[in-house]
């Protein structure tokens, strides 16, 4: 039988033996192992890209400006003014760095055509971070890009940033958002008037990953 795998560095756990649990197949060796792909987690058909160019900003501008994406979504007022000044007076070698400067800033691209499809962004906030996620082109909503373009941003937060947990503020209407968070295990935190607040924990996603 024939499994697919991604490769994880730099987790927090120590592997001891090679074992096999819940389906995943561990290394024998530290600060590295293999998840099996399929299951609670997707098949990964997205990938995200750091690096911006202006082409794309045009992109996120008309996502951001598209009422039936932004309707639900968690940015703060102005974006789209600020991008416009971005693609006017940034030089193309700033456009990363400009999207980047209070967190780590990702297009989703779709793996299949490497064409962006929506975005991803993971906030610092000391310890812990926030992250949005948004699907621009509406030709791809309902296909599952949204969990697969959540969970490759989870991989980066515990992963490779190494943050202790994550908030996600979501619209109160937004039930689709809500149940995609909960099944990737984000819990009910709080709520605002507008919005919703969950919460995932380093040890939570952990123990979800190898389950």
């Amino acid at each position: 039988m024939t499994f697919l795998y991604t490769i994880c560095y730099d987790v927090f756990v120590t592997i001891k033996r090679l074992q096999t649990f819940g389906g995943c197949f561990y290394l024998a060796e530290p600060k590295a192992y293999l998840i099996r792909k399929g299951g609670w987690m997707s098949e990964k058909d997205v990938t995200l890209r750091r690096e911006v160019f202006r082409e794309d900003l045009e992109q996120l501008l008309k996502w951001v400006e598209d009422s039936d994406v932004n309707r639900y979504l968690n940015e703060q007022q102005g974006v789209g003014e600020n991008l416009r000044n971005a693609i006017i007076k940034s030089p193309n070698s700033l456009f990363t760095h400009r999207l980047n400067q209070e967190g780590r800033f990702f297009l989703v691209e779709d793996a299949d055509d490497e064409q962006p499809i929506g975005y991803l962004r993971l906030v610092n906030k000391a310890t812990e971070g926030e992250i949005v996620v948004a699907i621009g082109e509406k030709d791809k909503w309902g296909q599952g890009l949204g969990k697969s373009s959540l969970w490759e941003g989870l991989k980066v937060a515990f992963f490779n940033m190494r943050l202790d947990g994550l908030y996600a503020k979501i619209h109160r209407k937004n039930k689709r958002s809500m149940n995609l968070f909960k099944k990737l295990g984000f819990q009910p935190l709080g709520e605002t008037e507008k919005e919703k607040i969950f919460y995932l924990s380093q040890d939570k996603f952990l123990e979800l990953a190898v389950s």
